[in-house]
């Protein structure tokens, strides 16, 4: 018997990796143009939530919520082990276009859209999260890009007495830094075979 011949077979070639569709998560061969927004939310004795700017892309928007407290939580819980956006009690977080089209973040899943017309939803979902007792920082993706005119940040946290509170930023800046992105190179992966670019095709 030859030394090799005792050899396992080789392993059969794995499938190939399927490109996302681009609602679900920011292109990952793009180089993003940033935008500053400092964007404050909420401010208050002991607790503040802002976001700090946003990395555009042709397809949407990334960027980061951030909550920081002066104490940590009552109960030992700190913002990055709160059950963030989805349970009782905790933050709620959405967005809204110029033309009506809105997404609420509902606990770690995406975005659940407003309207009923699944291939015009916007999507906003995010992609986690960490920080320290004093500091929580959730990453977000945002498709499609924003329309021209007002792009409105939602916020609310009933555990914290936070009332529902709005900002509004102009998407003109947003729209602009989009068209610098650079593709740094094509994503030769097939189509996810769940579905294609939009959620009512992959749904």
């Amino acid at each position: 018997m030859g030394f090799f011949d005792a050899a396992p077979p080789p392993e059969p070639p794995r499938p190939p990796a399927h490109r996302p569709p681009p609602w679900s998560q920011a292109p990952e061969n793009v180089l993003p143009a940033a935008v500053a927004l400092d964007l404050l939310l909420v401010r208050r004795d002991g607790l503040a939530v802002w976001i700090a700017d946003a990395l555009a892309y042709a397809e949407g928007l990334a960027f980061g919520l951030i909550v920081v407290r002066r104490e940590p939580h009552p109960d030992g819980m700190s913002p990055r082990s709160i059950p963030f956006f989805g349970e009782q009690g905790a933050p709620r977080f959405g967005v809204a276009f110029a033309d009506g089209r809105k997404a609420v973040l509902l606990g770690g899943r995406r975005g659940r859209p407003f309207g009923g017309d699944p291939a015009n939803d916007v999507h906003l979902s995010s992609g986690g999260g960490g920080g320290s007792p004093l500091r929580w920082q959730g990453r977000m993706w945002l498709w499609p890009l924003p329309p021209p005119g007002p792009l409105t940040f939602a916020f609310a946290w009933d555990e914290e007495d936070v009332e529902e509170t709005t900002v509004d930023v102009d998407a003109g800046p947003l729209i602009a830094a989009a068209g610098r992105a650079v593709e740094l190179w094509p994503d030769d992966r097939p189509p996810s075979p769940a579905g294609g670019t939009t959620w009512a095709e992959y749904a």
